[in-house]
């Protein structure tokens, strides 16, 4: 993929030395770097909107800071998702956002898709990492009620015409309301476990709701 760019929504706490760092990797790679220096309060949903609108490319791969690549072909194997089926029309059963296998940093799991049965729960939580799942469903490519944002793919046209992220939900069940505006508007989303990645979750902030 020789069209990249990367956009970086800093934080004011955002260590020193971090820019530069992220300047010679991409340096070596090619791809452009976009920093915005993001100096309000705390808002994942308002960082995520700004992020986007800095950005020029037409898919949107959203990731936390506190994500590490385990599958090299993770991106590759999301983006064949995104544009299988009908073009992601919506109202087709085109995908609108792709979610990946994440795992904690004791090989645990962490995501394997959303579930939404009056609460908002990760599938399967804790299983181990390599487990398939009852019924093989962490072995296959499958529609979830919604993914995370940690490690979201999806195409800028169904981001903005959703309305992206809602900024008033700063922290928690932000991606639960992306995901159930793709769902009204017709769209699915899928998680596979081909696209793995470490999620460090709350490395970088409290845990809290």
């Amino acid at each position: 993929h020789r069209a990249l760019e990367f956009v970086v929504v800093a934080d004011a706490a955002t260590p020193t030395g971090v820019r530069g760092q992220l300047e010679s990797v991409v340096d070596e790679t090619g791809p452009a770097l976009r920093w915005v220096d993001y100096r309000e309060p705390f808002n994942f949903s308002e960082k995520v909107n700004t992020g986007v609108a800095a950005g020029s490319g037409d898919t949107l791969l959203i990731l936390n800071d506190d994500t590490e690549l385990i599958e090299p072909g993770s991106v590759t194997m999301m983006l064949g998702l995104l544009h299988s089926g009908d073009s992601g029309a919506p109202g087709l059963g085109g995908v609108g956002a792709v979610g990946a296998r994440l795992l904690y940093s004791d090989g645990t799991l962490q995501h394997g898709g959303h579930v939404y049965h009056g609460e908002f729960m990760h599938a399967l939580l804790g299983y181990p990492g390599d487990h398939p799942g009852p019924q093989r469903m962490l072995a296959v490519e499958r529609e979830v009620s919604g993914v995370t944002a940690a490690a979201l793919l999806t195409r800028r046209d169904v981001f903005e015409a959703v309305g992206g992220f809602p900024e008033d939900l700063p922290l928690h069940f932000n991606d639960v309301d992306f995901c159930l505006k793709l769902a009204a508007a017709g769209y699915r989303c899928v998680v596979t476990p081909a696209a793995r990645l470490h999620h460090f979750e709350s490395s970088t902030r409290t845990a809290e709701v």
